[in-house]
């Protein structure tokens, strides 16, 4: 038996203003007699797997109950970012629920890209899988790091904007960074973000070279752009509370060009020092030396001017070294 996402996806003309996109069918929303629609798999098909599929039409309907549909997933809170021009935008959709996880789930909804050839086409990319919407739980145990791609061909400027972040909890970090420019941008202080951009037109011919969903996304190095969310530790009251032990977490990405984040946790208020080294032990960059305050905590590194290879994070805090490996590859 094969397992559906929950998310159905229709073509709409007029989608990302204009330009038209796929978008989910939302509660109350029914399918027209012969109106093509898509539905993704969640499991692999293979040669002996039952692919055939049967809907009751009864139930093609956003409200009907069926378990494949988007009501299924009981959404807390959501929020999303989008790419605009001065003509066109798309957007990536983050919502946290009971049942999201922060892997590949039935829950979040693959990309498919614009029939437009002159599309913009943002999606948020979680191992091999282009996504459109992120279903995340909704209370996440780790900061979580969302790689964006987009496609937007003959541009010299973009904008992202973002949406609904007055539904996410106070105490959360929600942060945008540009790992090309090294910038931070905390989106509860900003409201958008313009930067230089170029992109050669490409040939959506949609036949063998081509198609609206593209399995294998760029590749990590060449990401520019990462949504950080970091909600901290939170108790069952839903007050913020501090780690319990001291931890310096895996940096993101790993290997990475040329930055990377480094995150760490602390128990109290207290003396840190974070260096980075490389594999004959020169010491290449000092991070933080000083008192930090309790809590997580992440610092960017940007290893432009060094070369490739393996460098080491060091943690000295409470007499204590903490050590990870990290790969830069140019």
């Amino acid at each position: 038996m094969q397992v559906l996402s929950a998310n159905i996806q229709v073509w709409d003309h007029d989608g990302g203003s204009g330009q038209g996109a796929y978008v989910e069918l939302n509660d109350g929303d029914f399918l027209a007699p012969f109106q093509a629609f898509w539905v993704q798999y969640t499991t692999e098909i293979t040669a002996a797997s039952n692919t055939e599929v049967t809907f009751n039409r009864s139930n093609l309907a956003g409200n009907s109950g069926a378990e494949f549909f988007k009501q299924t997933n009981n959404t807390r809170f959501s929020f999303n970012l989008s790419v605009h021009d001065e003509q066109f935008f798309d957007p990536f959709y983050i919502e946290f629920s009971d049942e999201g996880t922060v892997e590949f789930d039935r829950y979040d909804a693959s990309k498919l890209f614009s029939l437009n050839p002159d599309a913009i086409d943002l999606y948020g990319i979680l191992g091999s899988n282009i996504l459109l919407k992120n279903s995340l739980p909704e209370r996440p145990e780790e900061i979580i790091e969302i790689p964006l791609a987009f496609d937007a061909p003959n541009r010299n400027e973009l904008t992202f904007r973002w949406d609904g972040l007055e539904e996410i909890p106070q105490y959360w970090d929600v942060t945008l960074i540009d790992r090309t420019l090294g910038r931070e941008l905390d989106l509860r202080r900003e409201e958008e973000y313009t930067f230089a951009y170029q992109q050669q037109a490409q040939n959506k011919s949609f036949g063998e070279e081509e198609t609206l969903y593209k399995a294998t996304p760029t590749e990590n190095g060449d990401i520019r752009f990462v949504l950080r969310i970091n909600p901290g530790q939170v108790d069952n009251s839903g007050n913020q509370n501090t780690p319990s032990s001291n931890q310096l977490n895996p940096n993101y990405p790993n290997p990475f060009n040329p930055t990377t984040t480094i995150s760490y946790s602390l128990t109290q208020d207290t003396q840190v020092k974070i260096s980075v080294w490389n594999i004959v032990g020169q010491k290449v960059a000092t991070l933080v030396d000083g008192v930090v305050e309790a809590g997580t905590h992440t610092e960017l590194w940007n290893a432009s001017d060094m070369p490739s290879g393996i460098y080491i994070a060091q943690m000295e805090v409470g007499g204590n070294v903490y050590i990870r490996k990290m790969t830069l590859i140019k």
